[in-house]
């Protein structure tokens, strides 16, 4: 694995990764987390934060705690419907709360609705 060599005084859990919504339009690194999510019969059942920048190391130690990947769905509503754009917190720990709180918001609705049927 590369040494990152980038140092971020502001949170030193991130990494620098390039973002889809730059709405400053400069290309410019932000500090962010490679969250991934797995989710079995519509619930998200496990949460992961990475600092690789991208997905192709990142599930494999993921899928050997959560057997079916299938959270795509799960991002598009917690994204558009709940409305979440970025962490509030800062530090690996403090954002994985924050996105197991997301999750938990996303769960409840579901089972609710299973229950009332």
């Amino acid at each position: 694995m590369p040494l990152n060599l980038e140092i971020n005084f502001s949170d030193s859990d991130a990494t620098f990764m390039h973002l889809k919504e730059d709405h400053m339009r400069n290309g410019q690194l932000k500090p962010a987390y490679n969250i991934q999510t797995g989710a079995e019969n519509e619930y998200i059942v496990g949460i992961g934060s990475f600092s690789d920048r991208n997905d192709v190391r990142t599930p494999i130690p993921f899928l050997e705690r959560i057997r079916s990947i299938q959270a795509e769905g799960a991002f598009g509503v917690i994204k558009q419907d709940m409305g979440f754009r970025r962490f509030l917190t800062r530090g690996k720990r403090k954002t994985e709360t924050q996105f197991f709180l997301l999750a938990f918001a996303y769960n409840v609705p579901k089972l609710h609705s299973r229950m009332e049927k």
